[in-house]
């Protein structure tokens, strides 16, 4: 795999000075109560190790596979400031609405897009499965939240019909789940795809 490129060094170290950025926010997070809340505080230091070594990717350091460095470096942040939220504490639902927790989203979807545009190239297989993967992945996500969060509506009731829709509920949530299977698969078929060395 050849090394990365200089836009993309560059669009990694922008993202990791943002990331930087950020623990301002994440550490006045930390010290807003009486006392500091120190498990948010150590994933708030996983987040700064990630942008120190997402600054020394862009400096040239980590040449070799280029597209597991990135996503590794968008797995931490994005695991650490979720870790971080629930620590303060916060609910789960309340930590998908953090704008904390949907800015470094934004800058965990970018790096992980940088590590696919490294490790893909211009194989155009790898992109069809990678874009067929992730459509899947995320309609059947999509569509499996969105059934949890209404069955309250619709389940309602007793007689024939609530149960009816208990047994349609559950093939269809089977379905889903195999086609959340199938996008996971078709995704990791991808990156084999494009680092399969060539005969």
């Amino acid at each position: 795999m050849e090394a990365p490129s200089t836009p993309i060094r560059a669009a990694t170290g922008l993202l990791s000075a943002l990331a930087l950025a950020s623990l301002i926010w994440g550490l006045l997070l930390v010290f807003a109560g009486q006392q500091p809340n120190w498990g948010a505080f150590v994933f708030e230091l996983v987040v700064l190790a990630s942008a120190v070594f997402g600054t020394l990717f862009a400096l040239g350091r980590f040449p070799r596979a280029p597209g597991l460095t990135l996503a590794s470096i968008a797995g931490c942040i994005f695991i650490s400031t979720g870790l971080a939220l629930l620590s303060i504490p916060l609910a789960p639902t309340q930590v998908l609405s953090h704008p904390l927790f949907l800015s470094r989203f934004f800058l965990v979807a970018a790096l992980t897009v940088l590590a696919a545009l490294v490790t893909l190239g211009g194989d155009r297989l790898a992109w069809k499965s990678l874009i067929k993967g992730t459509l899947l992945t995320t309609i059947s996500i999509a569509l499996i939240a969105a059934g949890f969060a209404t069955k309250s509506a619709w389940l309602a009731g007793t007689g024939f019909l609530p149960l009816l829709l208990l047994v349609v509920s559950l093939v269809l949530l089977t379905a889903l789940a195999a086609a959340f299977c199938v996008g996971v698969h078709l995704i990791i078929r991808a990156f084999e795809t494009a680092t399969k060395p060539s005969v």
